[in-house]
C-alpha cells in the first residue's frame, strides 16, 4: 500500500511540473499572430493533399492515376485516346481536388510561398 501511494505521489509531482522556459521564448507576445514554422504548413498541406477522404483516395485511383498512366486497371492497358471530349457522360475524377485546392490546399500554399519561404 504505501509502495502505491509512493508512485501515486511521485505521479502528481511530475505532473505539476513543467517545461515553461522554452513557452516563455516562444511566446513573446500573447496577442500578436505569428507566422509557422514552414515544416509544419506544407506538411499539413501535403497530407490534405494526400489523403483526404475514401472519396478522394477512390477518386485519384478510378480516374486521376488512370488517365496519367500511373495505374492501369487489372484487365491491362487500353490503346487510343483515353478521354473523350465530346462525350456527354464523361467521368470527373479531378472535381473533388478542384474544390479543395482552391478553397483548402492552395491557400495553405500561397500562405507557405508569399509569408514563409521568403524569410
Amino acid at each position: 500500500m504505501n509502495k502505491i501511494k509512493f508512485i501515486l505521489g511521485l505521479f502528481m509531482i511530475l505532473m505539476f511540473t513543467s517545461c515553461l522556459d522554452d513557452f516563455r521564448e516562444l511566446n513573446t507576445d500573447e496577442e500578436m499572430l505569428v507566422t509557422t514554422d514552414p515544416k509544419n504548413v506544407f506538411t499539413g498541406a501535403t497530407e490534405n493533399f494526400n489523403n483526404v477522404s475514401r472519396q478522394h483516395l477512390m477518386g485519384k485511383y478510378s480516374g486521376v492515376m488512370q488517365y496519367m498512366q500511373y495505374i492501369v486497371s487489372s484487365s491491362g492497358a487500353q490503346e487510343g485516346i483515353y478521354i473523350k471530349p465530346a462525350q456527354i457522360n464523361k467521368p470527373s475524377p479531378y472535381l473533388p481536388y478542384y474544390n479543395d485546392y482552391y478553397t483548402q490546399i492552395g491557400i495553405r500554399l500561397n500562405y507557405l510561398v508569399n509569408t514563409v519561404i521568403p524569410l
